[in-house]
């Protein structure tokens, strides 16, 4: 069984609707994966790395510990990972002991890439995986909100930044959130 067809079984026991949307999505040239030089795939997305260039995996790591260490988890029900990418940084929070991880991914191109170039049957086994690239933007807001309960810790992974808009990266946050954008 190839990559993709391994990944779309594992999420149909979640998700079908999500893993029917991502195999009818329309393959997006902006959406490549190419190796990093560690061999490792890495995204590119609208001519942005999405991960490391070098060592997506250590970058993973680095970025998940620099984000925890001043965090106290243990007051957060649950942890919003927003851009999935390949999964380097969502596998590394799952790693340092975090159960309630919601992944949000704005793009179901950049998830066909990603279930066409990675094993992500672990991550999809342990996550809520969501999609926000539809007319139920609304309803999909609304159940994570009554997944990820009263106090949640919101990641943004970095290079959204770049391949979202300011309006939208804004627009998930303080949808997500009681708190304004600028509070973060």
């Amino acid at each position: 069984m190839g990559l993709f067809k391994k990944n779309i079984e594992t999420l149909k026991k979640y998700s079908p609707l999500l893993a029917e949307k991502i195999e009818k999505c329309e393959i997006v040239s902006q959406c490549e994966v190419i190796g990093s030089k560690n061999g490792n795939p890495t995204l590119k997305i609208g001519g942005y790395l999405y991960h490391s260039i070098y060592d997506p995996v250590y970058e993973g790591e680095s970025i998940v510990r620099n984000f925890l260490k001043d965090k106290n988890f243990e007051s957060h029900s649950s942890l919003i990972v927003i851009g999935m990418g390949l999964g380097y940084h969502v596998e590394e929070f799952l790693k340092s002991g975090i159960e309630n991880v919601i992944v949000i991914e704005r793009n179901c191109a950049i998830l066909q890439s990603a279930f066409k170039a990675c094993d992500l049957t672990y991550l999809l086994n342990h996550i809520k995986l969501f999609s926000l690239d539809s007319q139920d933007e609304e309803m999909v807001i609304e159940e994570i909100k009554s997944l990820c309960g009263d106090n949640p810790l919101i990641y943004c992974h970095p290079p959204l930044q770049r391949i979202l808009s300011k309006e939208q990266y804004e627009n998930i946050i303080n949808k997500l959130t009681p708190f304004e954008y600028e509070d973060f």
